[in-house]
């Protein structure tokens, strides 16, 4: 049950950055109501999926779509 509602929030967070490109790990745990640590984690594993990228500004990560 746990990692069902778990992958309901990654496939939040890859909607919103599809939506809401580039944005940041704040703005997704603000938006989605989740805590910035959970935000970050589905991000990372996203990263490693392919499905979005970290772009470095200023020493934070800025979420974007990979172009292909």
């Amino acid at each position: 049950m746990v990692v069902e509602k778990y992958h309901k929030i990654m496939a939040k967070v890859f909607k919103f950055v599809q939506k809401d490109e580039p944005t940041s790990t704040a703005c997704i745990a603000k938006e989605l109501k989740v805590n910035w640590n959970t935000a970050q984690r589905s991000l990372y594993e996203l990263q490693t999926d392919g499905k979005v990228k970290c772009k470095k500004v200023s020493g934070r990560c800025i979420w974007v779509i990979p172009k292909k």
